[in-house]
């Protein structure tokens, strides 16, 4: 959004409590509670956003008191699609395919690559192996329920350009990268 705003932090009271008792040489406890309110906006839905509002997401874990960052912890993540928008037909299937199944017969192989999703009747999929027109799937990913799909189903590629396309509201996976010091 680019903007800077003040938030003005009012303190409004401070309170002591001193639990002391007994001698000079016992422990005393001097405990202060400051209670603070602050101004700030509270933004409601945005019903005219663009698709363009998260690219991606950096956590930081920062282990503090260490001359070494080798305990500090990255975690990037970046929105994919999970379903096929594009309508990218990239081959179809040559058998029926039951929802057990993690190998599966494909009229042409040649299309398809290695370590990409894939979208068969709404099930999204991963790509782990091909041998020439058998490909061997990780099935149900992102929370999609392994289901039976029928010969001459549509194998879709779920692309880069599918994931410009995510819609509002979709419940789209993360690709992330985990970067640690260890």
């Amino acid at each position: 959004m680019n903007e800077k705003r003040d938030i003005p932090v009012i303190l409004e009271s401070v309170t002591m409590d001193d639990q002391y008792e007994g001698n000079f040489t016992t422990r005393r406890v001097l405990l202060y509670t400051l209670r603070f309110s602050a101004k700030t906006y509270l933004f409601g839905p945005v019903t005219s956003a663009t698709k363009d509002i998260i690219k991606k997401t950096s956590v930081n874990y920062i282990a503090g008191g260490s001359t070494s960052d080798s305990r500090d912890v990255t975690y990037s993540v970046t929105p994919r699609a999970t379903k096929d928008y594009t309508g990218d037909v990239l081959t179809n299937l040559a058998e029926d395919v039951d929802e057990a199944t993690t190998t599966i017969n494909v009229v042409d192989g040649s299309a398809l690559t290695v370590k990409t999703y894939i979208d068969i009747d709404n099930e999204e999929m991963y790509i782990t192996k091909i041998t020439s027109n058998k490909i061997t799937v990780e099935r149900g990913k992102d929370g999609r329920t392994a289901a039976s799909h029928v010969n001459g189903s549509e194998v879709l590629a779920i692309t880069a350009a599918d994931d410009a396309l995510i819609e509002m509201g979709d419940d789209f996976g993360f690709s992330g990268e985990y970067t640690s010091g260890l």
